[in-house]
């Protein structure tokens, strides 16, 4: 069985997803917990500066830092609604530069490592919330900055502490950004089929139609039901059902051109994804799909129209579907004798 958690080799989906998973707009989490960490950032700068010091007077440049941090903190809140997904790299980059310039303008050593280690915080929100390449842009550049302001401003007693906070700060936010990969990869993902489920979909083709609305090419959804498989389940058993879904997949995936999207809609429900392409090409592709496998299924589609989102497409599919179904005699499923139980293949591709 292919697909990411079942080894073998990976499809076009895998690849497409694996790459690049699309973001959704920024929503009110990002903006509470963004805030909040300028806001704790900025109350520590603060503290720091104020409380007393025998050797030290009151460090007024922290607290203007700790200030301009509040200040953030709060401007985020108010224009939060004006946010798009980019404004949270140029956020991001505000707290790693002023995090750069509070290292060179400290007095003691101690201080520039605290405000390193304060850089987890924001490395750990870039991890979770963005996806895995721009999180590894951002600590690479907040990493460098904080390097270059400690040369710049060296006070820490070695220099085997600077490098003990860019370890920290880099291990701790790259697993953070493995993790959070993995399980977006797993609530995104049909267990059986290894394509995407329907939180997947929405997910893989939200900016494929933003980039069709702004060319003008077209974008045709289809729907796929096969027919009598609840009858073929009644005969076979539940667990021939499921591998005749694996089998189907296996033979449709190589049809299939690298920027379409398959994906297990629900049951024995398949959502097709035809970037590029209008009714009569997608028609053409289902020639293609129906000659990969003998199993009896329908298909409808519909052309995903600019300002609709993709369920209101798919749903004008479906119903383009049972228009089909109902205007045929009803063919019980005859797919080829009962298929073959899937070889399990390990974590490592080999089969067992």
């Amino acid at each position: 069985m292919r697909g990411p958690n079942h080894g073998g080799t990976p499809t076009a989906t895998d690849r497409k997803v694996s790459g690049s998973v699309v973001m959704p707009d920024i929503g009110a989490t990002q903006i509470r917990v963004l805030s909040g960490l300028f806001a704790l950032a900025g109350g520590f700068s603060i503290l720091f500066g104020v409380v007393p010091n025998p050797a030290l007077p009151i460090d007024l440049m922290a607290v203007q830092v700790g200030v301009v941090l509040l200040v953030c903190s709060v401007v985020i809140l108010v224009l939060a609604r004006y946010m798009r997904p980019w404004t949270l790299d140029v956020v991001i980059a505000i707290a790693y530069l002023l995090a750069a310039y509070g290292v060179s303008a400290v007095r003691n050593g101690e201080n520039q490592l605290l405000i390193g280690l304060a850089l987890m915080a924001f490395a750990t929100f870039a991890a979770y919330f963005l996806p895995h390449r721009r999180f590894l842009w951002h600590l690479v550049a907040m990493l460098t900055a904080f390097v270059i302001a400690a040369i710049a401003a060296p006070l820490a007693s070695s220099w085997l502490a600077y490098v003990a906070v860019v370890v920290a700060v880099a291990g701790v936010s790259v697993v953070v950004s493995m993790l959070v990969s993995a399980m977006r990869e797993l609530v995104m993902r049909d267990d059986l089929t290894g394509l995407l489920n329907r939180r997947g979909l929405d997910v893989l083709t939200a900016s494929m139609h933003a980039v069709a609305e702004r060319s003008g090419a077209p974008i045709t959804v289809g729907m796929i039901d096969l027919d009598g498989f609840k009858a073929f389940n009644d005969a076979h058993g539940h667990a021939a059902g499921d591998s005749l879904l694996v089998e189907l997949v296996r033979a449709w995936e190589p049809q299939l051109r690298e920027t379409d999207v398959l994906a297990r809609y629900g049951g024995d429900e398949f959502a097709l994804v035809l970037p590029g392409s209008d009714v009569d090409e997608a028609l053409e592709i289902s020639t293609r799909l129906h000659s990969a496998h003998d199993a009896q299924w329908s298909v409808g589609f519909a052309t995903w129209q600019t300002g609709e989102d993709l369920y209101q497409a798919l749903i004008r599919a479906d119903q383009d579907l049972y228009d089909i179904k109902r205007s045929r005699p009803s063919i019980p499923q005859q797919p080829a004798p009962k298929p073959d139980t899937p070889r399990v293949t390990s974590q490592t591709g080999d089969d067992v």
